[in-house]
């Protein structure tokens, strides 16, 4: 009895540690329009045992799929002995080198070996040793379709497309908020304005720490020059008198840098921060290449970290705190020349007595 409708099909025996093997070949096997039935088709609720039995013995022939784990699997070797009693027609795939137990390869020494190769060669073998009878419209109950495989989703992947979607967003956004896109004003406006000497200098507003941070850390420069909010092409626009610093004309309000670490420490050598909001002078011995320096107009009190610059040269601090402490600017080794206002005349004793440069400006 050969099943419903009396359609030929092919009853798969196999291990299902297996099934990275044998799924390949089936699928090749449906491609041929190969009818088969293996035991992943068992509805829920079926007796497995009853249904493996029926199903096997309305078959017309076994494929049965030999490895070190269906030779371990007791399912698989009363499969195997069930078919022999029935007298199948049984095939034989070997998918490793395992050797037979003495009494399975008595009872399979009869039945013809499919070569292990590609899917679709096994699967055109079979159909061959098989015959027409087991190909076209499998009937009810026979030759179940294959389960739809599941493409596998590359998590890694999705992950770096949503971050790669995410990283453009926040680069457009901030490109927005530079432009003013938003209808907010401009991060960061770009002018010029003209020397007494008519050279042009550039001036860059920056309105947000944040555009600040990025533009000085990614600065390939090796000369920054910050004046409140103002970042210059070069210092001389930069003003002072007894009333405050000013660019050019217009009166410099107190700069948002305050943070050392913003800057690209191994390259600058020319650096002004005029009348920002600095306090702490600490990691200033990261900028070993620094030869001139201008701190005027901030809240620096400790100048103990500057004797660590070993290239320093030129140092200027007009309109420190009154309670500042400069005696450590005696030990920077480099430093020639330090410009100051002429309200802190009497903090220089030491740097005079060193042979230090000292220029007072009123």
């Amino acid at each position: 009895m050969n099943g419903p409708n009396d359609r030929k099909y092919v009853f798969i025996s196999y291990a299902h540690k297996d099934s990275g093997k044998v799924l390949p070949v089936l699928r090749a096997m449906e491609e041929e329009g190969i009818r088969f039935w293996y035991d992943e088709g068992l509805e829920a609720g079926q007796n497995w045992p009853k249904a493996i039995a029926e199903h096997l013995r309305d078959s017309g022939a076994v494929l049965a799929f030999l490895s070190a784990h269906s030779l371990t699997s007791h399912n698989c070797a009363r499969e195997i002995n069930y078919a022999v009693a029935e007298k199948k027609s049984i095939l034989k795939v070997r998918l490793d080198e395992t050797e037979l137990p003495p009494d399975m390869a008595m009872q399979l020494s009869v039945n013809p070996d499919v070569p292990f190769q590609s899917p679709e060669k096994i699967a055109e073998a079979v159909r061959e040793m098989l015959g027409e009878e087991f190909v076209g419209e499998a009937g009810e109950g026979t030759g179940r379709k294959l389960k739809k495989r599941r493409k596998k989703v590359n998590v890694w992947a999705i992950i770096a497309v949503v971050m790669a979607l995410l990283l453009l967003a926040g680069v457009l956004a901030f490109v927005g908020l530079l432009k003013g896109w938003f209808g907010a004003r401009p991060i960061v406006e770009r002018t010029t304005v003209r020397t007494e000497d008519g050279n042009e200098v550039s001036v860059t507003e920056l309105n947000s720490a944040l555009a600040m941070e990025v533009l000085l850390k990614s600065s390939e420069t090796e000369s920054i020059y910050l004046a409140g909010n103002y970042l210059l092409t070069e210092p001389s626009v930069i003003r002072h008198d007894e009333t405050g610093f000013f660019l050019q004309e217009t009166p410099l309000e107190r700069g948002i840098f305050s943070d050392l670490s913003w800057l690209n420490a191994g390259r600058v050598r020319e650096l002004a921060l005029v009348c920002e909001s600095v306090e702490s002078l600490e990691g200033i011995g990261a900028l070993t290449e620094l030869t001139y320096l201008d701190l005027s107009g901030n809240e620096i009190r400790d100048f103990g970290p500057v004797k660590d610059l070993q290239k320093l040269e030129i140092l200027q601090i007009l309109d420190m705190p009154e309670d500042a402490d400069l005696s450590a600017l005696a030990e920077c080794k480099s430093l020639r020349q330090v410009v100051i206002s002429y309200s802190m005349r009497d903090m220089v004793e030491a740097l005079v007595k060193k042979g230090v440069e000292v220029i007072i400006r009123r």
